[in-house]
């Protein structure tokens, strides 16, 4: 039977729904505020990318949420499978858009993380070819990437320049990228850090042996957890733990760990990894200050981390620098602790000061989550969503 819902949007351009870090959360609630608002949301995985023992199907539901991967979720071993996959991808993945918009009219269609130039003049031809609306989803500016290929920094120069002419709209996470891609003249609505904050504010606390702070992020953020190792590794006298939680290469983890090693804090550091929302959260509401440096630089100032949100939710005290998005929310001893930029020494004394003033330090962290509520839940970022879209297809 035809599925009659007026209002169908699809996820395209990026794989691994409904597990993984930063960009996969971000589309796991974007996905939940649709839903909320009585979209209908289908979720494209066009590459097989979890390991193999994941329980996952290939086509399910999560939360509201239908998702669909082109071949099993489970990555190959074969690299000739994996290779002609790949090649097939383009050509499958039309089929199951056409299938889906003559079943449940496709209305708009959100392009994840992918500042891709070709990937965009494709997805404009699909969006014409199909009649639905394009947008995209921009949380980075890649420009002047150090050690990049020459085929990245073409497609750097041309997605920057001339990109998002192929979309009706793009949906950017800070104003920093909105201001950036101005010259576009096209529609665009800000989607900010995004988390889903009464369900992590209710976590219950749990008693540690030793107060600990707390780091999450990719280890490829090697400059984030440098600074933050090094921060840490000043506060000798004070009884303390770090917590970084963290996935990468087997490289990435090495340095992290050749990190801890060479500044003599092997004993008071851990490293997690692989560990489920629900452990994640309950370390959040646990710790006694939520790390967060960021530096002077284009990506600090575009990118807005995901994590703000979650940690804002969590009721912690967050320590971070005056960068970005993150100054049109948080003021300095009210609401965030803000730190000279690039000064270990400074993000150590307020790491310290946090240890020394605790109840001055909670009170920050509860004014943290009122923040939350009203800026970034995902209920409330639904509505807004569902406003723009409709009268994106309107036009």
């Amino acid at each position: 039977m035809r599925n009659r819902n007026p209002k169908h949007v699809v996820f395209i351009g990026l794989s691994g729904f409904p597990f993984g870090m930063a960009a996969i959360q971000r589309q796991k609630l974007l996905g939940r505020a649709l839903t909320s608002q009585n979209w209908k949301v289908t979720v494209i995985c066009t590459r097989s990318t979890h390991p193999v023992g994941t329980k996952i199907r290939r086509v399910g539901s999560y939360m509201g949420v239908l998702y669909i991967y082109l071949y099993s979720p489970l990555r190959n071993d074969s690299f000739i499978i994996r290779n002609a996959q790949k090649l097939f991808a383009p050509i499958l993945e039309f089929i199951i858009l056409f299938k889906l918009n003559r079943r449940n009219k496709i209305k708009v269609a959100i392009v994840s993380n992918r500042n891709s130039f070709f990937e965009s003049l494709k997805y404009f031809m699909v969006s014409r070819l199909i009649k639905f609306r394009l947008t995209i989803n921009l949380v980075e500016i890649y420009k002047g990437r150090a050690n990049t290929s020459l085929k990245n920094r073409i497609n750097d120069y041309l997605f920057n320049k001339f990109g998002l002419f192929f979309y009706d709209a793009f949906l950017p996470i800070s104003d920093y990228i909105s201001d950036y891609f101005a010259f576009s003249k096209k529609k665009y609505h800000k989607i900010p850090v995004i988390a889903d904050v009464t369900a992590i504010n209710g976590v219950k606390q749990q008693t540690h042996g030793q107060p600990f702070f707390l780091f999450c992020g990719a280890a490829a953020y090697y400059k984030s957890l440098n600074f933050i190792i090094e921060a840490f590794s000043l506060l000798k006298d004070m009884d303390c733990k770090l917590i970084i939680i963290t996935n990468g290469s087997r490289q990435e983890m090495d340095n992290i760990y050749q990190k801890i090693k060479i500044n003599s804090c092997e004993d008071r550091v851990t490293v997690l990894s692989n560990i489920s929302d629900q452990e994640l959260h309950v370390l959040y509401k646990s710790s006694v200050g939520l790390l967060l440096p960021l530096f002077d630089s284009l990506q600090d100032k575009a990118r807005f981390p995901h994590k703000l949100a979650e940690y804002l939710s969590s009721g912690t005290v967050i320590l971070a620098n005056p960068i970005g998005d993150i100054v049109n929310y948080l003021k300095d001893k009210e609401t965030v602790l803000y730190s000279e930029v690039g000064d270990k020494e400074s993000f150590s004394r307020n790491m310290e000061w946090v240890l020394k003033n605790k109840n001055e330090a909670k009170e920050i962290g509860e004014r943290e989550t009122f923040v939350a509520l009203n800026n970034f839940d995902y209920y409330f970022l639904g509505k807004e969503m569902s406003v723009f879209f409709s009268k994106l297809c309107l036009q």
